[in-house]
């Protein structure tokens, strides 16, 4: 789940019994920019999230122009992208999970003002991802 606040909640169902808590739940931020010290800055919308089948990552994207990719499983952040000057509204993986796509655009999260001052460029990204960009494998211990 993602949401307006820049941050992301995993929740696993079992829907043999839909009222158990599952210890694998968490939330965490993303899509912020913060002062590590005062823990004030800018927060954006997440507009989504694409799953990658092949490795179990999955990447969020958001009004803040940048997706990333992460690991549910390590609670993990993989790779980010460089800052875009518009917002990312949609993405997705190739079946094969070497491709991500993404779209970017006008998703009017600074409001109808900013939005018309804006030149509403619409673009979309081809990438092909590298295994590191979307996997790694566990550290040896």
């Amino acid at each position: 789940m993602g949401s307006i606040e820049g941050r992301c909640g995993i929740v696993n169902v079992n829907f043999n019994n839909m009222t158990a808590i599952d210890n694998r739940d968490f939330c965490f931020k993303c899509h912020r920019q913060e002062d590590a010290s005062t823990k004030e800055g800018d927060v954006y919308t997440v507009n989504g999230i694409s799953f990658n089948k092949t490795y179990n990552t999955f990447v969020t994207f958001g009004s803040d122009g940048q997706w990333f990719t992460w690991n549910k499983d390590t609670k993990s952040r993989y790779k980010q992208s460089t800052k875009s000057l518009m917002p990312i509204t949609a993405s997705c993986f190739s079946e094969d999970a070497m491709i991500l796509v993404h779209a970017h655009g006008e998703d009017w999260s600074l409001g109808a003002a900013s939005a018309q001052k804006r030149q509403n460029i619409i673009r979309m990204f081809v990438r092909r991802c590298e295994k590191d960009d979307v996997f790694k494998a566990p550290k040896n211990k």
